[in-house]
């Protein structure tokens, strides 16, 4: 009676058995794919388009120079000298700017992490433990955004001038 069940030929053992084999193929056939690519790429030659211009070749310098959650110029100016002062280019390699890093924090902040989408959220609010991170309704890029705020009013308030220009200076501390 089970020979009449399975008119096909093929048990569910095989069936998985043959899954399992197309799928390694597949997942194998593109690391090996991409591993011989990457070896035939000549990456220290940029590309040059139909005008002779030099392009980056493989475009990611045109996605990590896009904003998405700062809007204000000023704020992502701000932050951007604000992690090179943490992060500063010296003989041992490139600083935080060279490194991209205002544009990965601009994009972590547009996505979930910015709108701590895997966190719960609702109030009510009380004083925590210190093992237990803020306790706050405040998103975390709320959070961004008063941060550069507050370094721009206390770089106004006590100093008289843009933060910016003290950051380069070497005069705010943080």
């Amino acid at each position: 009676m089970a020979e009449e069940n399975n008119q096909s030929g093929m048990t569910r053992r095989d069936f998985l058995k043959n899954s399992g084999l197309v799928v390694g193929g597949v997942v194998g056939g593109g690391i090996l794919g991409s591993l011989l690519t990457n070896s035939f790429t000549d990456e220290t030659s940029p590309a040059t388009d139909t005008e002779g211009e030099q392009t980056d070749q493989s475009g990611g310098e045109q996605l990590t120079k896009a904003r998405m959650f700062f809007k204000r110029q000023e704020d992502f100016r701000v932050l951007s000298a604000a992690v090179e002062r943490i992060f500063p280019e010296d003989d041992s390699g490139p600083g935080a700017v060279a490194l991209a890093v205002p544009f990965f924090i601009d994009k972590q902040l547009a996505g979930e992490y910015g709108f701590n989408s895997r966190e719960y959220m609702e109030g009510p609010f009380h004083e925590g433990a210190p093992t237990q991170g803020p306790q706050t309704g405040m998103r975390r890029r709320e959070v961004f955004l008063y941060g550069v705020s507050k370094i721009q009013e206390i770089a106004q308030d006590e100093h008289g001038e843009a933060s910016l220009t003290l950051m380069a200076n070497n005069k705010m501390r943080f």
